[in-house]
């Protein structure tokens, strides 16, 4: 854990330099400047420790975007977003048009309007770094929704060996798979349907 707070001291101290910076050279007032991170990180939820897999912890990231708007500044929202969705959102901060080949969708109205909901699902993968040696998973795809992630795990003919079903209003520390309950049936092939959906669409 020492070095884990290390390293976010270290990166608070980065960021401030680099206001600094940006004061130094008048730039601070018209520049927006964004802090994220490329994946959450586990430590002992799950007894699990680092990254590497579906669960919220690893997937979760912040998400801090400053903006020299006085009207955006402050504001706190809660959506599904991904990161495929911030460099359309920086397009339109900008005045940029956005490129119509983009996966990804601006989140500024939901900055500007909180009455719009967000993405109604999101998407993960992971692919087992060593499923070629040993004998685990070969592939996993996830779909989360405000309520639900669905997660399934396939071997390397692509034939669904797990399934994991997460309810995050009555179990947001994901601890409880209710996947193999008969009443999750409906709900696991509704956001099986989504998930493939994505999955064609997308390669």
């Amino acid at each position: 854990m020492h070095g884990y707070y290390a390293a976010i001291s270290y990166i608070n101290t980065m960021i401030g330099r680099l206001i600094a910076a940006l004061k130094y050279l008048r730039l601070y007032k018209n520049t927006v400047i964004v802090l994220v991170s490329d994946h959450g990180f586990h430590t002992d939820e799950h007894s699990y420790w680092g990254k590497h897999n579906l669960w919220d912890t690893s997937l979760k990231v912040p998400l801090i975007i400053h903006t020299p708007d006085p009207a955006m500044q402050g504001l706190k929202e809660n959506h599904l977003t991904e990161h495929v969705d911030i460099f359309p959102t920086l397009c339109e901060m900008a005045d940029i048009p956005i490129p119509a080949y983009l996966q990804g969708k601006s989140m500024l109205p939901l900055l500007q309007n909180t009455d719009i909901s967000g993405k109604q699902a999101v998407f993960a993968h992971r692919k087992h770094q060593w499923h070629d040696r040993i004998k685990a998973y070969a592939v996993a795809h996830s779909v989360r929704t405000e309520k639900y992630r669905y997660t399934v795990y396939l071997d390397k003919a692509k034939h669904v060996i797990a399934e994991e079903l997460f309810d995050y209003e009555n179990d947001p520390g994901e601890l409880t798979n209710i996947a193999s309950q008969e009443e999750s049936r409906e709900i696991i092939e509704k956001l099986h349907r989504i998930l493939n959906a994505y999955l064609v669409e997308n390669g």
